[in-house]
């Protein structure tokens, strides 16, 4: 990929790099760079979709 890095030490993508106070704990502790979870298309559509759902499901109730 032709990324230099300061030292070999990647953190995987996991439940730990989604917290700020956990990426800076590893990057303390040496970690070069961060792999995120990949978002597929299909993953991005469905959540737009369920956003929609939700958001037209109480269109037509009167108050």
């Amino acid at each position: 990929m032709g990324l230099e890095l300061k030292n070999p030490v990647v953190a995987g993508a996991s439940n730990m790099v989604t917290n700020t106070d956990n990426l800076k704990r590893l990057e303390k502790a040496g970690a070069a760079a961060i792999v995120y979870k990949s978002l597929f298309e299909e993953q991005i559509q469905a959540e737009n979709l369920e956003m929609f759902e939700r958001r037209t499901e109480y269109e037509e109730r009167n108050a």
